[in-house]
Order: C-alpha cells, then sequence, then structure tokens
C-alpha cells in the first residue's frame, strides 16, 4: 500500500471487497492466525478467533478494527503496512462514534468485541520505540499501557451500556472477561480501583467449566483491588472493610480448594538450558491462575487498607500481554 489516500479509499469498501485486496485477506488471516489466540487465552470456545472473523465480515466496525490491529502488529514487528493501520482505525473510531447514538443491544458484544481490538492497537502505538519504515528488529516492542487508555474506556462504555449475563458464554462475556483482565493490569499498574459496572457479578457454581475458573479468579481479584486502591475506600468503616477482607479471602479459598486435577501440570519435565522450572500444563487457562490465598500473599493493614497485591509465576490469571512480539 503506497499511500494513506489508498489504505482510506480500501478502509471505507465493505468487508469482503476490501478482502479482495490480498494485503488486506493477509492481514485479516494474521489475526486468526497470530493474534486471535491471546484473546482465547481463557476462552475455550475460541470467540475471538472463531466469532470475530466470521462477524466481522458481516460488521464493518469489528473488520476494520480486525485489520487495524492487525496491520499495526504487522507495522511495529516488520514495519509493514503502517498506512493501512492507521487508515482502518480512524475509519473504525468514526463509524463507532457515529453508531454509539445508534446502537442496538444485538450490536454490544461486536462493537465490545471491536474496542478490546483496538486497545491492543492502543497500547502498540503507545509509546516506544518506533520502528523506521522496512526496518525487521528482534528486540520486542514495549508499549506503556497507561498513557493511553481511551480505547479501554471505550470497552468500559460497552461494558456497562446494557446488562451482560456473565453466566452465559458468547463473543459479550468473552469481551466483557478480556475488558476485566486489561482493565485489572492498568489498574495495578496505576494503583487506582477497577472501573466496573454495579452489576458486573458473577457466581461460582459447582462443576465449573476450567477456562470460567480462571475467569473467576479475575473476577475476585478486581474486587480485592478495589478493596485496595481509591479515595472512597477510606471513606468505608473498618468493621466493612474487615468483613469484605474475610468473604474474599473465604471465596478465593474456596476457589483453589476446588480447583479439579486438569489444574496441576502433567510433566515438570526441565527444558534444557533453561534456568526456571517447567510446568507443561493442559490448557493456557490452567497455567494462568496461580494466585494464592490473601492471607499468604498479602500484606493487610487493615487500618489503611492499602493492601500490597502480588502475584505468583507466569501472566497473572490469564492477562492478554501488552507486549506482542514479532512474528509467530
Amino acid at each position: 500500500m503506497e499511500t494513506l489516500g489508498q489504505a482510506s479509499s480500501l478502509a471505507a469498501c465493505k468487508p469482503r471487497v476490501a478482502l479482495g485486496n490480498p494485503i488486506v485477506a493477509k492481514l485479516f488471516a494474521h489475526y486468526i492466525d497470530v493474534l486471535a489466540p491471546w484473546y482465547d487465552l481463557n476462552e475455550s470456545l475460541l470467540p475471538f478467533g472463531a466469532t470475530v472473523p466470521a462477524h466481522a465480515l458481516e460488521c464493518p466496525i469489528l473488520f476494520k478494527a480486525l485489520i487495524a490491529f492487525s496491520a499495526t502488529h504487522k507495522y511495529k514487528a516488520l514495519g509493514q503496512f503502517a498506512e493501512l493501520a492507521t487508515a482502518f482505525h480512524a475509519a473504525c473510531v468514526r463509524e463507532l462514534l457515529d453508531s454509539i447514538e445508534y446502537e442496538k443491544p444485538e450490536s454490544q458484544g461486536d462493537y465490545l468485541a471491536a474496542t478490546c481490538l483496538l486497545r491492543s492497537y492502543e497500547i502498540l502505538n503507545g509509546t516506544g520505540p518506533q520502528l523506521p519504515r522496512q526496518c525487521k528488529t528482534d528486540k520486542p516492542y514495549v508499549a506503556d499501557s497507561r498513557k493511553e487508555q481511551r480505547h479501554l474506556l471505550g470497552a468500559y462504555s460497552f461494558v456497562a451500556s446494557g446488562s451482560i449475563n456473565l453466566a452465559d458464554r458468547g463473543l459479550l462475556q468473552a469481551g466483557a472477561w478480556n475488558y476485566l483482565r486489561e482493565e485489572i493490569t492498568v489498574a495495578l499498574e496505576c494503583r487506582r480501583p477497577v472501573r466496573i459496572s454495579r452489576d458486573f457479578e458473577y457466581q461460582a457454581y459447582e462443576n465449573m467449566p476450567d477456562d470460567m475458573q480462571a475467569n473467576y479468579v479475575s473476577y475476585l481479584l478486581a474486587r480485592i483491588i478495589n478493596l485496595s486502591f481509591g479515595g472512597q475506600v477510606e471513606s468505608i468503616p473498618l468493621e466493612n472493610r474487615m468483613a469484605e477482607w474475610h468473604s474474599l479471602d473465604a471465596a478465593l479459598n474456596v476457589w483453589k480448594d476446588r480447583l479439579p486435577a486438569t489444574f496441576e501440570p502433567y510433566s515438570t519435565a526441565q527444558i534444557a538450558g533453561n534456568a526456571f522450572p517447567s510446568l507443561w500444563m493442559l490448557r493456557p487457562w490452567h497455567g494462568n491462575i496461580r494466585l494464592e490465598s490473601l492471607d499468604d500473599e498479602v500484606a493487610n493493614p487493615l487500618c489503611s487498607c492499602r493492601l500490597t497485591i502480588s502475584f505468583c509465576s507466569r501472566n497473572p490469571v490469564g492477562y492478554v500481554s501488552t507486549s506482542f512480539v514479532g512474528e509467530k
């Protein structure tokens, strides 16, 4: 793609028309093969890998978000497709803003998924080294996710725009969990409360699917953070804070005690040349939820309710990494 004008013309096309361009088709496939699995770390039904591409063919906003994210990832990794990334992002944002006033309930899942993809675009285009065009690099690109939060706020607006039944499984629910994990990441970095609506509630139940076990502990972590940071915490009577603390501690211990055997590694065979221990897990969500009990892992000065939250190994609770490194 030679010019921004050409890229903008392509971004104005309907999805199936734009996919007639081989570069756009390649970027669409790059999302499916390389990027979508990051979003489905805690989703056994693979909604971002299966549902998002299918819906994107009929939803221009979701399609533009997908191409913008895929193109900017290629640009950061290989120095290619910067014009396409810019053009599709700009077109997506315009259409998303124009549609907010007329949003239909059935569009909530597609639009929320689109803002999740735009959030990754935002992270990659936040702060950090800029790659010269046509320049390959072996160095990972790490952006500061605290600097830009506009699309994160956009995702929150769609989470809060209508009630979400988290007991269901689908793209809407997957988008909500994806938003929550990214919001938790930024809340911890900024030492602030997690932005969740009052009706964002999830109750554990017996025989929860393994991936929902990981989502549930993310929900508990959000509540722990909101008991830890923010000026409003100081206005809560100490006895109420203590009651909430013990309630969360009990819920976390019950969750941990009821984890099925599938969460145990199937092997600890050491990788040659790797100084760190190896844990071989069946699925991604089995290895991303090592959060210990509050009594063991969290300093608990309830008088001020400033809690130091520490996590165990690997990506905490299956977060999508804020660093997308090179080609797969």
